[in-house]
């Protein structure tokens, strides 16, 4: 996994601060291989928020703060809202080939 421990750190503390405890966090794509270089931060976010619009708030001051913290870098959130019940091949892709950080 390409990211370091002040990377991971940022991004559990940015987490933590913005989403729900049983919320889960993972990392895909290119930063999960360790012999790619570059790339964007690839998250894949399951919350349980009652709505898109409220799941989709938390992201961007999640996202506020990361940025804050590590430097301003391309970072791209696939967004799950756990109680809206639905279903991409993103969701299993990300959960497959990911890393769950938190």
């Amino acid at each position: 996994m390409r990211l370091s421990k002040k990377q991971l750190d940022a991004i559990h503390k940015s987490f933590v601060a913005h989403f729900l405890p049983l919320d889960t966090l993972w990392l895909f794509g290119s930063r999960v291989d360790d012999l790619k270089k570059g790339g964007d931060i690839d998250f894949y976010i399951e919350t349980h928020y009652n709505d898109s619009a409220q799941a989709i708030e938390k992201q961007i001051h999640f996202l506020r703060d990361l940025k804050k913290a590590i430097g301003d870098q391309k970072i791209d959130v696939v967004l799950n809202v756990v109680n809206e019940n639905k279903q991409q091949r993103i969701y299993d892709e990300a959960k497959t080939t990911g890393v769950q950080l938190i």
